[in-house]
């Protein structure tokens, strides 16, 4: 058993080793489009991947040797890997009104170009984010490269609305990943907290009109290109509204996440951790990206090595609070995890699960795995 354990071991080396390889040229090719455009490609690939039956065997078989299953449990999830891929990139296209969407799932078209082929390939994916509506988003420059294994981004929340993602979903319940998450976000714009209230439980009985029973749902309160000021959304009554909602309108055999920004004094972690408490919330995903502003007063989001050390901060203070208030509520780390080192050094915080997004750019579909490797053999 130790000599076929060794030969899997060594074939699996050199599979990645190939694989680093190819990763490099391709992104060699990749960076000179801009990234818009590179993504724009990703997308078209994965339309097209979705659609084959003996594609998604090929992905699957390529996953399968390049990060055999590795189970994790955080936040009430049975995991087959320690690693999901984030929301943001399997969501589908913006429209501007919910007819539009509505009419794109009618005529069978692929509205969410990705969900079946990027689970294949990656493991498990949090789909999302969604609106209670469709948004086409900013129009402008939405993706560019900063310096170092970072990103910008002012997508702007563009989705299809979860009504749409809905009825898309339901008509390939069959074909659904065994383990898949969604991520649901307020309306940017929508301040009153009756209002936030009666959108989130709107967009959950969609879901669970079309029968669909993801392995858990986040709820997202931090969206940092809409322009909204990351400290006014994330207020004691808005969350409030948006988890009562959330407790309300899922089974409770569905595990509730919440997802918070970078930055955030710690007396409004320690307000989130107590909602978390008493609302049951399984998990925190920290962080999604840093919020920052432009020359013209545009507000983006930085995410990859740049966000990496306000998303360990986040990591640090709301496990102490969890601590200090005691409360069962796992942290799933997010941003800035690029390599083995990153993810040592969340372990010293009791990271068992974690989120990832830049390095499906910089390190390719397998980077999960991968990252999970280097910090064992480097333990």
């Amino acid at each position: 058993m130790k000599f076929v354990s060794n030969t899997l071991d060594f074939l699996r080396s050199l599979f990645l080793l190939k694989y680093r390889l190819g990763w490099r040229l391709a992104l060699y090719l990749v960076r000179a489009m801009d990234a818009a455009t590179g993504h724009q490609v990703v997308n078209d690939f994965m339309e097209r991947w979705d659609t084959g039956r003996l594609v998604q065997q090929g992905l699957r078989l390529c996953r399968t040797v390049a990060q055999p299953p590795n189970p994790a449990i955080a936040g009430g999830v049975q995991l087959t890997h320690p690693h999901i891929l984030a929301a943001g990139w399997v969501k589908g296209a913006g429209y501007d009104n919910e007819v539009q969407a509505l009419s794109t799932v009618v005529q069978g078209r692929n509205l969410i170009p990705g969900w079946r082929s990027l689970p294949s390939l990656v493991g498990p994916v949090e789909f999302g984010s969604y609106t209670r509506w469709p948004r086409h988003g900013n129009r402008s420059k939405t993706m560019w490269r900063l310096p170092g294994r970072s990103l910008g981004n002012r997508v702007g929340l563009r989705n299809v609305g979860v009504r749409a993602a809905a009825s898309f979903l339901s008509m390939h319940k069959g074909e659904l990943p065994r383990c898949w998450g969604i991520n649901l976000a307020p309306t940017p714009g929508v301040e009153d907290p009756q209002k936030l209230f009666e959108e989130m439980q709107q967009s959950l009985a969609y879901l669970v009109d079309a029968a669909l029973k993801p392995s858990w749902v986040t709820i997202n309160i931090s969206c940092p290109t809409t322009n909204a000021d990351m400290e006014s959304v994330q207020s004691e009554a808005q969350v409030r509204a948006l988890l009562m909602a959330a407790r309300q309108g899922l089974p409770r055999d569905v595990p509730l996440w919440i997802k918070v920004g970078p930055g955030l004094h710690a007396s409004r972690y320690a307000m989130l951790v107590a909602l978390c408490g008493e609302f049951r919330v399984r998990a925190v995903v920290a962080t999604n990206t840093r919020q920052e502003v432009d020359g013209d007063g545009r507000s983006w989001g930085a995410s990859g090595e740049t966000l990496a050390r306000d998303s360990l901060d986040a990591v640090v203070k709301l496990t102490v609070l969890k601590q200090m208030l005691n409360v069962p509520v796992d942290i799933i780390a997010c941003g800035g995890i690029l390599q083995g080192r990153d993810l040592r050094q969340l372990r010293r915080f009791g990271i068992v699960v974690w989120q990832y997004f830049a390095a499906l750019v910089y390190r390719g579909p397998f980077a999960g795995g991968l990252i999970s490797r280097e910090a064992q053999h480097q333990s």
